[in-house]
């Protein structure tokens, strides 16, 4: 065989020795920063390497265990109800020192001798009596408690000019301000909060990995021995069991005689403060000041840690970027970070921390904001993070039923999330940024 080569090249006549070549995992796995946070302090997630705004913050959930794949949540907010309207019904303006029936939302919330406020009028009346058999519910009241004439008195003890009753009209907020019990009064009628309670349900993962005969006999180049599969499945059961932390929305679902189950998501958890960005103040698609001061006042109230959290998209983060740069204040040095948003954090009521993460990345049009406090992870007795192989008892732990594998096994976890106030949230959608 001619080659044009100083010397004959027989092919097959040279042995071929293929040189293995050990790349190091950083090297080897291409960068996955943000499909693993919420989690990441359980294991290594190959590829992650945190952005800017994820080295600002950390959130990690504290995990404790429950014996029941379905369990309920129970909580209970010690402050009473103490505001509801007035409807159409009974709206009599009424006569001081004479009772009055007025008509109202919720009149539960009430106790005989409250005082109340008409927040419209400034109207003060003391309750006596409270139905709520009729509809809409009744509350009797006298109307016009309060007085005037209570200074400039040269001698004592004085008398006082009486209140006037006011006008009443549908839509009035009543809001208790306390209560005033008679001299000599008598024990009154027990009144406390229930428990608000909501269920979760444990969430099965798996994620099985193995080598056949022939693999385990072949020399691979890349990462491609039984330890890397076993890395690589169980990041993929990680980044899968963060999704369904933030995303699930939860069912259970009887299939072939064995229940099917996913868990209630951080996400779907908010029920109250669940609002398109359009329904903000200013109105419009895009994330704005105005609208992260109303999101921070609204959930101010219920937030139990010191800084919330908002997982969000890159484009969310580019424009906070951008209304940072863009942001004036009177009186303070170019370059300042004495206002605003610094270090995708905005200094608030609450504190706000952004974190770019996948799940927004594939949904931009929404914005997590939530309490790490308000969250914990729940895990089955027994159902930690592990391989099935070490877990007696559970369907699969016995994995030689395959015939075409040299080894099998899989990581398996059993989580779901218990929480404690959904108001301490605020989920925010149809968002649409704007780049100027």
């Amino acid at each position: 065989m001619s080659t044009g080569l100083t010397y004959a090249y027989n092919p097959g006549s040279t042995e071929y020795v293929r040189v293995p070549v050990n790349i190091d995992k950083n090297d080897y796995y291409l960068l996955d920063r943000m499909r693993a946070i919420i989690l990441s302090g359980m294991v290594e997630v190959l590829g992650a390497t945190k952005t800017q705004d994820q080295e600002t913050t950390t959130v990690e959930l504290v995990s404790e265990p429950v014996n029941q794949m379905e369990f309920e949540i129970q909580t209970q907010d010690p402050r009473l109800a103490r505001e509801t309207t007035l409807v159409t019904g009974s709206l009599a303006t009424g006569t001081a020192g004479t009772t009055n029936v007025l008509t109202c939302t919720d009149a539960s919330i009430f106790k005989e001798f409250d005082v109340i406020v008409n927040e419209t009028t400034g109207e003060q009346m003391l309750i006596t009596a409270i139905n709520t058999s009729l509809s809409p519910d009744q509350i009797t009241v006298y109307p016009g408690f309060q007085s005037t004439g209570f200074s400039g008195k040269t001698s004592f003890p004085a008398s006082l000019t009486a209140g006037v009753a006011q006008a009443k009209l549908n839509g009035d907020t009543i809001r208790i301000i306390g209560n005033a019990f008679p001299e000599g009064s008598s024990s009154g009628a027990i009144y406390d909060s229930d428990a608000t309670t909501a269920i979760n349900y444990i969430q099965i993962f798996r994620k099985e990995f193995g080598l056949t005969y022939e693999q385990q006999q072949t020399e691979q180049r890349g990462r491609q021995k039984l330890e890397d599969k076993d890395e690589r499945a169980l990041t993929n059961l990680i980044e899968e069991m963060e999704s369904s932390i933030i995303s699930s929305k939860i069912h259970k679902q009887v299939i072939n005689g064995a229940p099917h189950r996913t868990m209630l998501g951080i996400k779907n958890t908010i029920e109250t403060n669940a609002s398109a960005a359009s329904a903000l103040v200013g109105g419009g698609n895009d994330i704005t000041i105005a609208k992260l001061d109303q999101i921070g006042d609204t959930i101010a109230p219920f937030v139990r840690a010191k800084e919330v959290v908002c997982l969000c998209s890159g484009t969310f983060i580019r424009r906070l970027s951008q209304l940072k740069d863009a942001q004036v204040e009177v009186n303070v040095d170019v370059g300042s970070e004495e206002f605003g948003i610094k270090a995708y954090k905005y200094k608030g009521q609450k504190n706000i921390n952004f974190v770019q993460h996948y799940e927004f990345n594939s949904q931009p049009d929404q914005a997590l904001f939530f309490d790490p406090a308000n969250y914990k992870l729940r895990n089955l007795v027994g159902g930690e993070l592990g391989y099935v192989s070490e877990k007696k008892g559970l369907p699969g732990a016995v994995l030689t039923n395959n015939s075409q594998m040299a080894f099998q096994d899989a990581h398996y976890g059993a989580y779901s999330i218990d929480y404690r106030n959904q108001k301490g949230g605020f989920l925010l959608s149809g968002l649409a940024h704007t780049f100027s």
